[in-house]
């Protein structure tokens, strides 16, 4: 295959971005649209992983410990997430989402399935799982 270098990363990095615009942008005019883009999607990775560790977050989110500090302390506040007092370790604690998390993950899946059904415009149902199956191979290659 005869791809240039710098061609694949830079495609699915602006992909990447401009999924995230056009999320924000949906998910803006949603009724319940009272998180941030990086709120959303500290909820989004507390969803998917219920029970980690606020540096596991940190990495999934790709930003610093500190400013997921934060940002946890604030989704506290709003009563969307609860820290857990980790049993192996006592200075670690485990984050969860609340029941009042739930109409907020609604409007997001609801602003994400928007932005997917545009991203994909014009591929067929095929094609559409063909790029995913891709991109899911290339996450696991590269994953290792």
């Amino acid at each position: 295959m005869n791809i240039p270098s710098n061609n694949l990363g830079a495609l699915l990095g602006n992909v990447t971005r401009m999924m995230r615009r056009a999320f924000q942008a949906t998910y803006q005019q949603t009724e319940n649209c009272s998180l941030t883009l990086t709120q959303a999607r500290a909820l989004i990775g507390i969803a998917r992983h219920q029970g980690l560790k606020q540096f596991e977050l940190a990495e999934i989110l790709e930003i610093k410990p500190i400013t997921v500090a934060r940002l946890i302390d604030v989704l506290c506040d709003a009563g969307l997430v609860e820290r857990r007092q980790d049993a192996k370790d006592k200075r670690a604690f485990k984050l969860f989402l609340t029941d009042a998390a739930k109409p907020h993950l609604d409007e997001i899946d609801r602003a994400a399935l928007i932005v997917y059904a545009q991203a994909l415009k014009g591929f067929d149902e095929t094609q559409a799982k063909a790029i995913l199956c891709a991109l899911t191979q290339m996450h696991k290659n590269l994953s290792l």
